[in-house]
């Protein structure tokens, strides 16, 4: 069953309030069009990112389902996307990120940053009422996925990407809650253990494999 779902939408809204908190500091709106941390991407196209993340789940959110879907595991999409030479930054798992969060971030800093907050209370309150298994259509609209699959990979991305613009701007973030934390380390570790099997995820573990083995993104 994993983590009772009440936990998970608390991490979720923790995750969100922690990226909001450096959204909206003045060091990133005045780097707002400088270059982040990430590859190709501004510190405005991160922060884009971080709103796409949350406007996507808020528009999938009422979809219909179609009857006899299936709901998909999220960890062989993450699992697939790490980057093996900079060539791969044109590969559309990479592109369509970027390009999103740049058309996004686009808005401005302190539209995004107060749409970010609109949308997070608004998942927050929806989540909160509705249960773990009902399914939602997620990608590019046809892959169903349940409720609490989703959502995690959602706290993944809020508190990856919450560092991200953090090391950009160069501001101190407090750590993750702990549930927070085991979620998004338990995914990562799930997509390691995905892509390459538990014999090598655990020799990388006790450094007597390739270390680059756990790095799930």
């Amino acid at each position: 069953m994993g983590m009772d779902w009440s936990r998970v939408v608390a991490a979720f809204a923790e995750s969100g309030a922690r990226a909001h908190a450096v959204l909206a500091t003045d060091a990133v709106a005045a780097a707002w069009d400088a270059d982040s941390i990430l590859p190709k991407m501004t510190v405005g196209d991160v922060g884009g990112h971080l709103l796409a993340v949350l406007l996507m789940f808020d528009r999938r959110y009422d979809v219909a389902i179609p009857p006899g879907g299936t709901p998909s595991d999220p960890l062989g999409g993450y699992a697939s996307v790490r980057l093996s030479d900079p060539s791969d930054l044109e590969r559309p798992p990479f592109t369509m990120p970027r390009e999103g969060g740049r058309r996004v971030g686009g808005r401005g800093h302190m539209l995004v940053t107060q749409q970010f907050a609109e949308t997070l209370a608004r998942l927050d309150g929806r989540l909160r009422d509705d249960g773990p298994d009902r399914a939602i259509l997620v990608g590019d609209g046809t892959v169903p996925m349940t409720l609490r699959a989703f959502s995690t990979t959602r706290i993944v991305e809020l508190v990856v990407h919450a560092d991200d613009l953090a090391e950009s701007v160069g501001v101190a973030v407090p750590p993750p809650s702990i549930d927070a934390a085991t979620i998004v380390i338990e995914h990562l570790v799930a997509a390691s253990r995905y892509r390459v099997g538990d014999a090598r995820t655990i020799r990388a573990l006790v450094g007597r494999g390739d270390v680059d083995d756990l790095r799930a993104l």
